[in-house]
């Protein structure tokens, strides 16, 4: 019997091998020919392992599937590795297929066309209402944002200060020689309204600094506070580290998280403003006068925000909401050849697709 047990164990073995190389292959299938609309979604695999008892059954974790657009010439690109750290901050956790938060069911795929040619490595379409993902590419792939950070640097300050508060300024601009400012000098008096604006429009990298200070008392108490609101917000791909979205290591987000945090600011009138403005100018401090560097709002019919962003690891960044016949759609990417460009294709692709009534 002896013989006859051990060549039974090791016919079990070898079963359980090859079927747990029979579910990689599987999965590596389903990683391939995943369908067009370039949507992410999740699932489940069940893995045979041995086992001194037998042959146990393990769940393998939903693993996130990135699908091809079908976009000529697209292929998946990684972030640059100096800025990923060797592991992950444990909250970033490979994120399940998205539903939306509301019971509100979200508009309808009428047709089924193409958006054409899309350069961004990583990007999505959100439905503003619902938060329906209505397209999708590598969205919850944590990457470097550039300067779209400043939209969860406005929705910190605006949950923990009042935008009339006078703040006194300890930033000096004038030796920030590689960064986008606003201008700022040391002992300048400003409103929490003024930097807001100044770090939203021209981008001011000081203004955000400023910011940071009065509010968090220090930067990495401030950075705490943005990672707060991004959980708070059920977004677990982000990790951000200063406020302004210089590169930075460890300072992660994800397309995804970017359009729902840029939803629930434009949920504020104040955000709303703040995104919207084409211009700005106050008569307090130096007496700025502020563009705002969005080209997108003179660009695209409808369009009301939200922020750009550049940075060297990051690439060309943008998340944009547009507005058509009251329905509003947000936009996010990262790593984009031409945001404006972009941003166009996928806006006119989703009210071209998509039915609200």
């Amino acid at each position: 019997m002896r013989p006859a047990l051990r060549s039974l164990r090791r016919a079990e073995r070898l079963y359980a091998w090859l079927a747990v190389l029979l579910c990689l292959a599987m999965l590596a299938g389903r990683s391939v020919g995943a369908a067009d609309d370039g949507l992410q979604g999740s699932f489940s695999a069940t893995l045979v392992s041995p086992s001194s008892s037998g042959i146990v059954a393990l769940a393998a974790d939903a693993l996130p599937v990135s699908a091809a657009t079908g976009d000529p010439g697209a292929a998946k690109k990684t972030a640059d590795t100096d800025l990923l750290p060797a592991a992950l901050p444990s909250w970033i956790q490979p994120a399940p297929e998205r539903t939306a938060a509301e019971d509100i069911p979200g508009p309808t795929k009428v047709r089924d066309i193409s958006p054409g040619l899309v350069s961004a490595d990583y990007a999505i379409v959100i439905d503003g209402a619902s938060g329906k993902v209505l397209w999708a590419r590598d969205a919850n792939t944590p990457v470097p944002p550039a300067s779209i950070t400043k939209i969860v640097t406005a929705l910190v300050v605006l949950d923990h200060a009042r935008i009339t508060d006078l703040v006194t300024v300890g930033v000096d601009s004038q030796v920030m020689i590689e960064d986008s400012v606003m201008g700022l000098s040391p002992g300048e008096v400003l409103t929490v309204e003024d930097l807001l604006y100044g770090m939203m429009l021209p981008s001011g990298n000081d203004a955000a600094l400023a910011l940071a200070d009065y509010v968090g008392g220090t930067r990495e108490a401030f950075a705490r506070l943005m990672n707060e609101k991004a959980h708070s917000l059920g977004l677990t791909g982000s990790s951000f580290v200063n406020p302004h979205g210089r590169d930075a290591f460890g300072h992660l987000t994800t397309a995804y998280d970017m359009a729902m945090l840029a939803r629930e600011g434009m949920r504020s009138p104040i955000f709303q403003r703040l995104a919207s403005a084409r211009s700005y100018e106050t008569p307090r401090g130096r007496g700025y006068q502020m563009g705002n560097l969005n080209q997108l709002l003179w660009r695209y019919p409808g369009a009301d925000g939200v922020k750009i962003g550049y940075d060297d690891a990051a690439g060309k960044t943008i998340v944009g909401s547009a507005v058509r016949d009251g329905h509003r759609v947000y936009v996010a990417m990262m790593r984009s050849a031409d945001i404006f460009s972009d941003s166009r294709a996928l806006l006119d692709w989703t009210f071209a697709s998509y039915d609200w009534s």
